[in-house]
């Protein structure tokens, strides 16, 4: 298993308080860097997530 697929795995696993914290994390993160804002958003469609 790649360390993606890992992290992916283990993503998956996320309860949904856990995925709200993480989308408001990636959110903060975008907000901060604004010329990867969209890459950053697309990080759990990337990972499989389908929108976490």
């Amino acid at each position: 298993m790649s360390t993606l697929e890992g992290i992916a795995h283990e993503l998956s696993r996320m309860d949904t308080a856990e995925r709200r914290r993480f989308n408001e994390a990636l959110e903060q993160i975008a907000a901060e860097e604004p010329a990867r804002a969209g890459w950053v958003r697309g990080i759990p469609d990337a990972l499989g997530l389908d929108g976490c």
